[in-house]
């Protein structure tokens, strides 16, 4: 591994000055502050040192948001029915427009469909993610590719079981209403 005394052997004039004014900012005098015996003077250096290099919270954040939108979708599913319900229903309508309107019950299918649609988009949206972001997180040390598969796997099953197929390979043309 190379000491910083290398790396700065092979720097340029311009890049020496940029070097050495990185390392006066108090983060790096934190985490480079050694004992003789080169150990960390702070022992919570090291354990930041760590997280700085492996930074667990790129993947972590992408695993939240994936969970984050099959929840959405699963909240649409739900407004979806409570909408159609009381479209069908003959109970009072508890629902109100963007006005504030109490709705009618056309209005309420009429949100029925902008929900069933909204699922569509989400479904969509997860998609993407799950190949744009996440899969772009494996690096196979950190995050592997066996957890990234059976990530994908566990919420292809949720998605199933919401009535959703996560990798269609073919279109359906839904019919006009």
């Amino acid at each position: 591994m190379a000491t910083q005394r290398d790396v700065a052997r092979k720097m340029s004039r311009e890049q020496k000055l940029k070097h050495q004014k990185i390392q006066k900012e108090p983060q790096n005098q934190f985490l480079n502050l050694r004992n003789e015996d080169g150990t960390h003077t702070y022992p919570l250096a090291e354990r930041i040192y760590q997280y700085v290099r492996w930074d667990p919270d790129a993947v972590l954040n992408s695993l939240r948001v994936a969970n984050a939108l099959v929840h959405e979708l699963r909240f649409h599913q739900e407004k979806a029915k409570e909408y159609l319900k009381y479209h069908e229903g003959s109970d009072a309508i508890p629902f109100f427009d963007e006005h504030g309107k109490k709705m009618t019950r056309d209005g309420c299918y009429l949100a029925h469909i902008v929900e069933t649609q909204a699922q569509h988009v989400v479904v969509s949206r997860l998609r993407q993610h799950l190949i744009q972001n996440l899969l772009t997180k494996c690096d196979n040390a950190l995050f592997t590719f066996d957890q990234f598969n059976q990530f994908v796997l566990d919420i292809e099953e949720t998605v199933k079981k919401l009535g959703f197929e996560l990798w269609p390979t073919t279109v359906n043309v839904p019919k006009p209403l």
